[in-house]
């Protein structure tokens, strides 16, 4: 279980997150949503070790994650996908795919293009010449070879065409059927909700809701507060 009890985190003098707490485990699909500017690109950092400073527990598996830098938070088997996908521009597709292949145990180059069969047929494509559902795919696929036990993703449908979006949710729930804990930050609340098994809701810093989709859907005040969907 990844687990978050109490935590504040700061981007200098700069407090952002309030007492946050959460649990993610194998298997299941959290998504974390809210406003731009709530806080939710800072949980997903918070727990990689990237913000100047972090109080509170951060638990995997019982195993503390504060003091430890992201490298460290990585090989404890948690990837990272952030917003802008961290793709290597000037590196094919077969470069990337290399450069993070360095743990073993876990997923291989070949398993990864059979889950994405698009990114077979670009392997000598530079970084740069890729269409953003094509580096979406490639960045998740990069994760995945570090074997991780969790995801943090980090608005994956952002920029995407509707049925490319679909894609990618389809394979975070095959993901998730390999016992994959997945942390899924989502600007587009009904993406998320037809995703997740549960949801929680982030506003000015702390966490104003928690629950499953269909009882978040029954409180249409709480969608129309905090996420502006009536």
């Amino acid at each position: 279980m990844l687990r978050l009890a109490e935590v504040n985190a700061w981007y200098g003098l700069h407090h952002i997150l309030y007492d946050i707490s959460l649990e993610l485990n194998p298997g299941e699909i959290l998504a974390l949503l809210g406003r731009n500017g709530a806080g939710k690109t800072t949980t997903l950092r918070t727990i990689m070790g990237l913000v100047d400073r972090r109080e509170g527990a951060i638990e995997l598996d019982g195993q503390s994650l504060l003091g430890l830098r992201a490298s460290a938070v990585s090989r404890r088997g948690i990837a990272y996908v952030p917003e802008y996908r961290g793709i290597f521009s000037d590196l094919s597709v077969r470069e990337n795919l290399a450069i993070a292949a360095w743990r073993e145990g876990g997923w291989t180059i070949e398993q990864v293009l059979e889950l994405f069969p698009a990114v077979k047929e670009l392997l000598d494509r530079k970084g740069r010449q890729l269409s953003g559902g094509e580096q979406q795919m490639l960045a998740i696929g990069r994760a995945l070879l570090s074997a991780p036990r969790y995801m943090l993703l980090d608005e994956p449908s952002q920029g995407l065409a509707p049925i490319i979006v679909d894609k990618v949710m389809d394979t975070l729930h095959h993901l998730r059927g390999r016992d994959l804990g997945i942390l899924l930050v989502e600007q587009n609340a009904e993406v998320a909700l037809d995703s997740a098994d549960r949801v929680c809701i982030i506003e000015q810093g702390g966490i104003v809701f928690q629950g499953t989709p269909l009882e978040l859907r029954d409180r249409p005040g709480i969608l129309s507060t905090y996420l502006s969907v009536g």
